[in-house]
């Protein structure tokens, strides 16, 4: 059951909720300073087990407003975003754009028959089916009317990491955990449909979205009339192979299962969504596709342009980790050498967080989205840096504008609906297992106040610490008022 969270305008499960009303009850209607509410929601978090560390600094005066275990080192989760995506504006010019671009050999260039077509990425996490779509038609526009032998898949401007370090092995396959490369499409994920049967012990039938023919489905799975709706889907010694796995039952009444899934080898997926694309275009298609590196001297004849800001925009306030990786690794190829790297793209980081008075000896990132466990910030040194960031105001104007609205868009939009001007706060939210994150700034009066709350070690409902935090925010966008 859920409950609404009057304060804030939040729901919360049952779990906590005695512990939640006897603060309401004795705090909401009070005349206690903001500061002695807050005191009072961590003796309800405390009785939890979970750790908690919070830091709030006034932009004006730079005083500390509130602060509670700010030197513990927790896991930030997705509140790392703000440090990657502001390193990468820092570094590329508002007129950066990420390509993927579509080459052929220089002998064969003007030509009408070609033996190959290289797609090459050059980092860009939000290319979709309609982009590569329009690149085919580029190509046909080009004369180009017969492909001999293949569509190459060029992902050299990354190294071949795909996944970061610390990642959870048995995250392989979940889309938030996708393959990272630098020709990417579909956020490099696939939608699995399981279809039952009407007959009992019948398979059921499995489809792929986008239908592509470079992965094999191993379906094992059965429909029943038995009350029974169990199925698990994985990729055999992912990311090594190609084939997926489909067992369990599925009631034959039951509704159409649509699951989605990152994929291995996701550069080919956009080669062979190149490739069925280009059937409509041109007369003669190869059969396959396959990997490989674009000559020196190729000629690029289609591209694709992808805005950074667009980019950037996407990954905060959608909390998009491919997005956040690819970002990396493009600072990695741009500040150094290609193929860009996550270990690159760091030194980047750390040197911008040096340029920005952050003691970076006493914390650990090791990706770009958070999603690593080994990544370990401050609440001290996550709101020095959001201070910090202010110092640069065409840059903190820009990642500002870019975090999420509460009860307006990506991460936030359910929540802290009812704030009395919701649009005075900017929050990025961070969430793994045992672990909620929030940070980012509120409007009061006459101030701007960064803060940073961390909650981590607890095995609850994931709402019932959002609305702690939500109710955090709320009493802090009070102050001067």
């Amino acid at each position: 059951m859920l409950f609404f969270c009057f304060y804030c305008g939040c729901t919360y499960s049952y779990l906590q909720q005695t512990e939640l009303s006897a603060f309401y009850d004795a705090e909401i209607n009070s005349i206690a300073e903001p500061f002695s509410k807050i005191d009072s929601l961590l003796k309800v978090v405390d009785k939890t087990g979970t750790a908690t560390s919070i830091k709030v600094v006034s932009s004006k005066t730079k005083k500390i407003l509130y602060e509670h275990n700010p030197h513990l080192l927790f896991h930030p989760a997705s509140t790392l975003k703000i440090i990657t995506t502001a390193a990468v504006l820092n570094a590329l010019p508002d007129s950066f754009t990420l390509q993927t671009t579509i080459y052929v050999d220089s002998l064969f260039f003007g030509q009408a028959s070609v033996p190959y077509l290289y797609i090459k990425g050059f980092g860009n996490p939000c290319l979709q089916v309609q982009h590569i779509e329009s690149l085919a038609v580029q190509v046909a526009n080009c004369g180009i009317n017969n492909i001999s032998t293949a569509i190459v898949a060029d992902n050299s401007y990354f190294d071949s990491l795909y996944w970061g370090e610390g990642w959870m092995w048995d995250d392989a396959g979940d889309p938030d955990a996708p393959v990272i490369s630098s020709l990417s499409v579909n956020n490099n994920t696939i939608e699995i449909s399981i279809v039952p049967s009407l007959n009992d012990g019948s398979p059921t039938m499995v489809c792929l979205s986008p239908s592509v023919g470079i992965y094999s489905v191993i379906n094992n799975s059965i429909s029943v009339k038995q009350n029974n709706n169990r199925n698990r889907i994985q990729w055999n010694q992912f990311p090594y192979t190609k084939e997926l796995i489909v067992d369990g039952f599925i009631h034959t009444n039951a509704p159409i299962i649509n699951k989605i899934v990152s994929v291995p080898y996701p550069e080919l997926l956009a080669a062979e969504i190149l490739r069925n694309s280009l059937r409509t275009t041109i007369a003669n298609v190869p059969h396959y596709s396959i990997h490989g590196l674009t000559p020196s001297n190729a000629v690029a004849i289609a591209t694709n342009h992808y805005p950074l800001d667009s980019v950037i925009s996407y990954t905060l306030k959608y909390s998009n980790n491919l997005a956040a990786e690819c970002l990396l690794k493009l600072l990695g190829a741009i500040s150094d050498t290609q193929p860009g790297s996550t270990q690159k793209g760091l030194t980047y980081v750390f040197k911008f967080l040096d340029s920005l008075g952050i003691d970076t000896s006493k914390i650990k990132i090791v990706d770009g989205s958070g999603v690593s466990r080994y990544n370990l910030l401050s609440a001290d040194a996550l709101t020095g840096f959001l201070i910090s960031l202010m110092n640069k105001p065409l840059l903190f104007n820009k990642i500002y504008q870019m975090l999420p609205t509460p009860g307006s868009d990506g991460t936030l939009k359910q929540r802290m609906k009812n704030l009395p001007q919701p649009d005075k706060v900017r929050a990025k939210t961070g969430t793994l297992n045992g672990v909620s994150t929030l940070a980012g700034y509120i409007h009061t009066n006459d101030d701007v106040l960064a803060f940073t709350l961390m909650m981590q070690h607890f095995t609850g409902n994931q709402q019932y610490y959002r609305t702690i935090q939500d109710s955090i925010v709320a009493i802090l966008s009070t102050i001067n008022e």
